[in-house]
């Protein structure tokens, strides 16, 4: 009686697992639950710079998950502020508009340069639903984003330094 007892309840947890790995294959969810230093929530980091006669406020994002969200989701950005990508090495890194809710400007930096300056990005709701992905022809190490027009009113063009930026590395 002990050893049916004993390979019911075994045959049952077998089955029961099996179960659940199927449903968490079948409605897409991770099976496994992996937390990294990367996957951390990251309180913003903010820095203030002075372009020009202007002075904005600026997010820093360093990790993965920052990267990767970015400004999507978001309803605005107000002028005077922006969002610097701290990439950690230097590459071609394109941008695309996922989720996002308005216009922006995206600056491609190396060396404390503006090394490529996309104008005016639309998002996907101007672009019949489909996000943009601006490409930059030219390596970067940051990324900036402003609200659309902040870059030619602050004066910045393909050229550009913006030295606060070499002063910030990737945590």
């Amino acid at each position: 009686m002990r050893r049916v007892f004993f390979l019911l309840f075994f045959a049952g947890l077998v089955l029961g697992g099996f179960g659940f790995f199927v449903w968490r294959f079948v409605t897409g969810q991770s099976a496994t639950l992996v937390v990294s230093s990367e996957d951390r929530w990251e309180a913003p980091r903010m820095e203030t710079w002075d372009i020009g006669t202007e002075r904005i406020t600026v997010e820093v994002v360093t990790r993965p998950e920052g990267l990767r969200r970015g400004l999507g989701g978001r309803s605005e950005m107000a002028t005077g502020t922006g969002m610097l990508f701290v990439m950690g090495a230097r590459g071609i890194h394109p941008f695309w508009m996922k989720d996002m809710h308005f216009p922006i400007d995206i600056l491609w930096i190396a060396d404390g340069r503006v090394v490529f300056l996309a104008e005016r990005v639309q998002p996907p709701s101007e672009t019949h639903g489909i996000p943009r992905t601006v490409i930059p022809p030219v390596s970067a190490t940051h990324i900036l984003e402003v609200p659309a027009g902040d870059a030619a009113r602050y004066g910045i063009r393909v050229g550009s330094i913006l030295p606060d930026v070499n002063n910030i590395e990737a945590y």
